[in-house]
């Protein structure tokens, strides 16, 4: 998808504090994240870890060091096939919540960092008493709906629960439904990523995001 810059190889022991060998080592791993679709950010970087050989004595850069890389990466070379693809998936995000609304849904997930997700998996947030209740509805849709189950935390709380997630394959995509009943309703869910509260779009944001995209689009093309 991208073509790959030469890497520079930082040993280390060449820096006192190893911060320059981190760098690079978030650098390549977000650069994996972006040309190869990889989506764990753990094997982003063991893989990365292997390309640029360095002895890191089992240190890691952070997953949020390794997700400002990427970004970072995606935004330097995206291309016009890249925008129609992030801009197709907001539009099914935008689609489905108006679909889901009698669910107060809400958008989670890869498209929230600006960018499309690698397989083509939109995460929607909804509310109600039973997933039963949400997967009657969903076969009105698809019938091609797979049940699995998503790992929350939540703030305030320490424990760890799994939500039921409805798997639906709608055209080219894939909806992640996860239900939250009314014990989960009004809690904040917890990015795994930052450790902060989960960043999550309603429609109108979606569609502040198509429009500022179609605007970036279009200036590309003047």
């Amino acid at each position: 998808m991208y073509k790959q810059q030469s890497s520079l190889i930082v040993s280390a022991q060449d820096s006192s504090n190893g911060e320059e060998m981190f760098s690079e080592w978030a650098y390549h791993a977000g650069r994996l994240m972006i040309e190869e679709g990889i989506i764990d950010y753990a094997f982003a970087k063991q893989k990365a870890e292997k390309q640029l050989g360095g002895n890191t004595n089992g240190l890691q850069p952070s997953n949020a060091k390794v997700e400002i890389a990427a970004q970072s990466y995606y935004q330097l070379h995206k291309t016009s096939k890249e925008d129609q693809w992030h801009l197709e998936q907001l539009q099914f995000a935008s689609d489905s919540l108006q679909a889901l609304e009698d669910f107060r849904p809400c958008l989670a997930g890869t498209l929230l960092k600006g960018r499309p997700n690698a397989l083509d998996e939109i995460e929607i947030h909804a509310c109600a008493d039973t997933s039963e209740t949400v997967m009657e509805y969903l076969l009105q849709f698809t019938k091609n709906i797979e049940l699995n189950e998503k790992l929350l935390r939540f703030s305030g709380d320490s424990g760890r629960y799994f939500l039921p997630m409805f798997c639906c394959e709608i055209g080219d995509f894939t909806a992640q439904v996860v239900v939250f009943d009314e014990s989960f309703e009004h809690l904040s869910p917890i990015s795994s990523l930052s450790k902060k509260t989960m960043q999550r779009w309603k429609e109108p944001q979606i569609a502040n995001a198509i429009a500022d995209l179609k605007a970036s689009m279009s200036s590309t093309l003047l």
